[in-house]
């Protein structure tokens, strides 16, 4: 019989390293991954060998390998708090959400963007009566974070830690504590001894982990998971999978996925999709994006910045959609963003990018990053999204503008699609997928030779295909 210690982690005793079990359990939590944006490949561990113990994730299929185990649970349950909440579910799914959170101790929510996972989440920590600890990957997440604590519940401003580096013993007595997933990093890399026993002495019984694992990945992710000894833990997403391959890490850390289906509370959006050359994969620069036989995503966006089609059907776009819509455009270069900005007349108009925060998306015309405005993202006026380059999780992106709100019009998704690069124009497809599973009207539109014509499906199929 192997006997096993759980708190942050699975702790396996060193004097069983020369053992069968022990080898493949490493081997498994070891990982070759593909790095984002590269043709290169990341050797990654997810687990943390010190002199007397193997710590692995806290719900890694160890039976798998140890038939014969028994497992010592000294998590801690949390230390007792008395925050009440006035939180009504407005949908069946939030109710299945809520009762799963109030009711399990661990499982990762997959819910539709606007459903309200934050909401659902702070109707847990109050039914459970226990101190929790968040952990978000943006500073304007946690900043939305507190506001909705202070608007859902009675508790005063004062009881909700942000958690930093200077102030991390005091910020960790508090029942509520959020924190960036940066400075979590920054405590265990700076003051790793002192942070770690002052973690263990908090008794914070509740984690929650807000879609940190489609953003600073799951290496990141896992060393912060690691190291926080609650008894329930709990993950928030809309997708929660990995293109790395490394989801699987993910619910060894949180547990297994909740999902519902169910999209109350969100809109039908309609669809245009604007085919242009952006004349950025000519012969010309060919061999600088296709750098050593591999297509360089991160040199192409770099190129938009030079790109005349693009910049004036961005400046239309934005002309024509300014004046009777709440609008995102959706730019991956900070530079071209400044530009737009600049250029754009309007005066309602901001920049979410950087340390931006969120009140800036109050603003008619909002220009951000795919990165800024992915996650967790309330915006719900927002009603027009105009993606400019390929985006990957096209669900979270076009949930930014899909929730209810009052008098909202139906929101429209602006798709732009440069036919004149292969690797960028066949990235379509999946989108395509998504919009017709969704059922979501689609109108093709063609810009060539200073011409916009409709096209049919057929046709737009054809151009990005290059036929």
């Amino acid at each position: 019989m192997i006997e096993v210690i759980q708190r942050s982690g699975l702790l396996i005793p060193r004097k069983y390293q020369h053992e069968d079990f022990y080898i493949k359990v490493k081997e498994d939590l070891a990982r070759r991954s593909k790095a984002y944006q590269t043709s290169n490949y990341e050797y990654q561990i997810f687990y943390i060998e010190s002199e007397k113990f193997l710590l692995i994730p806290r719900y890694f299929p160890l039976h798998k390998y140890v038939p014969a185990l028994t497992i010592k649970n000294y998590t801690h349950q949390g230390a007792d708090h008395v925050i009440e909440h006035n939180i009504i579910p407005r949908s069946e799914t939030q109710k299945l959400a809520m009762e799963y959170m109030k009711y399990h101790n661990n499982g990762i929510l997959q819910l539709a963007p606007g459903v309200g996972k934050t909401i659902i989440s702070i109707y847990a920590i109050c039914e459970r009566k226990r101190k929790s600890m968040i952990l978000v990957h943006r500073d304007s997440l946690a900043d939305q974070w507190r506001d909705r604590f202070l608007q859902f519940t009675n508790c005063e401003d004062q009881y909700i830690s942000r958690l930093k580096s200077t102030t991390f013993k005091e910020d960790l007595m508090n029942p509520i504590i959020i924190g960036t997933v940066q400075t979590f990093l920054s405590l265990l890399k700076r003051k790793r001894e002192e942070f770690l026993v002052a973690l263990n002495n908090a008794d914070v019984g509740v984690f929650i982990g807000d879609e940190v694992h489609t953003t600073v990945g799951a290496p990141t992710f896992s060393e912060c998971s690691i190291h926080i000894p609650s008894y329930c833990t709990f993950g928030l997403s809309a997708t929660p999978y990995r293109y790395d391959g490394n989801g699987d890490i993910i619910e060894y850390h949180l547990g297994p996925i909740f999902e519902d289906a169910d999209t109350e509370g969100t809109m039908d959006a309609k669809v245009t999709v604007l085919l242009l050359d952006y004349e950025i994969d000519t012969p010309r620069r060919y061999k600088y994006i296709h750098w050593g036989g591999d297509f360089q995503r991160a040199r192409y966006l770099n190129q938009m910045m030079k790109s005349k089609p693009y910049r004036e059907a961005m400046r239309g776009l934005i002309g024509k959609l300014g004046n009777n819509r709440n609008l995102i455009a959706m730019i991956e270069r900070v530079k071209i963003i400044e530009d737009h900005y600049n250029e754009t007349m309007y005066e309602s108009k901001s920049k979410f990018c950087g340390s931006a925060k969120a009140d800036t998306l109050e603003k008619q015309i909002t220009f951000s990053t795919p990165g800024k405005c992915r996650d967790g993202i309330d915006a719900p006026w927002k009603d027009c999204v105009i993606m400019s380059s390929p985006i990957r999780n096209i669900e979270q992106m076009v949930g930014r503008i899909v929730r209810g709100h009052p008098d909202k019009k139906t929101p429209i998704v602006i798709d732009m699609v440069d036919y004149g690069c292969p690797e960028i124009a066949r990235t379509f497809y999946g989108r395509r997928k998504y919009y017709n599973n969704k059922e979501w009207p689609i109108q093709y539109l063609l810009m060539k030779d200073n011409k916009m014509q409709v096209i049919d499906d057929q046709v737009a199929l054809d151009i990005i295909a290059g036929k």
